[in-house]
């Protein structure tokens, strides 16, 4: 099963409903929810959502929503071995760094982010925006059907 990194804007749109993301997010954690995928965050992530979506929903209801996330999220270890390289990084932004670490300690493939330009281009998980995910989802899935139909036109078994 593909494991994928979850970034705190990502849970931030679900949790506030934020219309411009929130079917693309959603979607994701609904492939979660099917276990289609295996979703991992930091804990870093849920204390960032909720310092954000307390300001909009109030402590009591993020909390309440924070923890159906942590449902169906699995925590990405976030310690002294990803900080230590993280802090080697060169790239602008420490949070992301910590987080890229941590997906990459979690064995994530991707790291699904709308902020794409923050992750490392070439590094060892891909970061992807929500929308390109599906889309290579859809094409993976195009793909393997493509594959179980042999050069007669017929389905191999």
């Amino acid at each position: 099963m593909m494991k994928v990194f979850i970034d705190t804007n990502i849970m931030v749109d679900v949790l506030l409903g934020r219309k411009e993301f929130l079917l693309q997010s959603s979607n994701i954690f609904q492939l979660a929810d099917n276990e289609d995928v295996e979703l991992y965050a930091t804990a870093l992530t849920f204390v960032n959502a909720l310092y954000v979506s307390r300001k909009v929903l109030g402590k009591e209801t993020a909390l309440k929503k924070l923890k159906a996330f942590h449902d169906i999220l699995k925590t990405a270890p976030m310690g002294d071995d990803e900080l230590s390289k993280a802090l080697l990084m060169d790239d602008k932004d420490m949070e992301d760094n910590l987080q890229y670490r941590s997906a990459v300690s979690a064995g994530c493939e991707v790291i699904v982010t709308r902020n794409v330009k923050d992750f490392p281009a070439d590094g060892e998980v891909r970061a992807m925006l929500p929308g390109d995910f599906l889309d290579s989802l859809v094409e993976d899935s195009v793909d393997e059907d493509e594959e179980e139909i042999d050069d007669d036109g017929e389905e191999n078994e």
